[in-house]
């Protein structure tokens, strides 16, 4: 059968027809889903996310056929699943390196006036050290990261008992014990805090994981609304 001609009156009103079809129930889709939107903006939760991400999980999933890696292209599927089981183990593997900075700032915030640790360490000790003892406390604490050993020294500490305000001092129940811990363990666990917030606070804007006001939701969505809309 032929093709009808353009100027053939039937086939341009059918054309037009279409485009009309499909220009509404765009239309329609595009609607519902800004009240979809809205809905979420109004009550947001993880079951109206999955929701959402269900709904366009429908689509037909095709695998690549090319991996780029190292200025090459991967095509067979073995090597493609070596290149990224590498690529996961790196992303997974610690990088150890020097955090001077982070350790100095955790001494700077230690609280002087206090109590010292079992071993007779006071903040002021490493306060007063300053820059001269960073430099081997870097090559310790990365030599715990590295071995993913905790020292048992920095886990236990020294349990003094204080009375309660307008409590019995002579009844066991009126005191609450406070612990002394050690002074390298605090220090040690501020530096990679610190190291550790900095990472988070320069990451991509792509990064949803332990970011404040974000979640896995989030990108959860965002991925599933591109995917949709490729």
């Amino acid at each position: 059968m032929c093709r009808p001609k353009e100027n053939d009156k039937s086939y341009i009103e059918l054309k037009e027809a279409k485009y009309n079809s499909r220009k509404i129930l765009g239309k329609e889709r595009a609607i519902e889903k800004e009240h979809f939107y809205h809905q979420l903006e109004q009550k947001s939760s993880n079951k109206t996310f999955f929701k959402l991400i269900n709904r366009n999980l429908g689509r037909e999933h095709l695998n690549t056929p090319v991996v780029q890696h190292e200025n090459k292209e991967i095509r067979c599927p073995d090597e493609q699943k070596e290149v990224l089981a590498k690529y996961y183990e790196q992303l997974a593997t610690p990088q150890i390196s020097s955090f001077e900075d982070e350790i100095l700032a955790a001494i700077q915030n230690l609280n002087s006036g206090k109590a010292g640790d079992e071993y007779g360490l006071f903040a002021e000790h490493l306060k007063l050290a300053g820059t001269e003892i960073t430099p081997v406390l870097k090559l310790v604490f990365n030599k715990i990261i590295k071995e993913r050993r905790t020292p048992e020294h920095f886990k236990t500490g020294i349990i003094i008992p204080v009375c309660k305000k307008g409590k019995d001092s002579s009844l066991l129940d009126s005191y609450r014990g406070i612990t002394v811990s050690s002074i390298l363990g605090k220090t040690f666990e501020h530096a990679l805090l610190n190291k550790i917030i900095n990472k988070l606070e320069n990451h991509s804007f792509q990064q949803f994981g332990f970011s404040q006001g974000l979640s896995p939701s989030m990108a959860a969505l965002l991925i599933s609304e591109a995917q949709m809309n490729s």
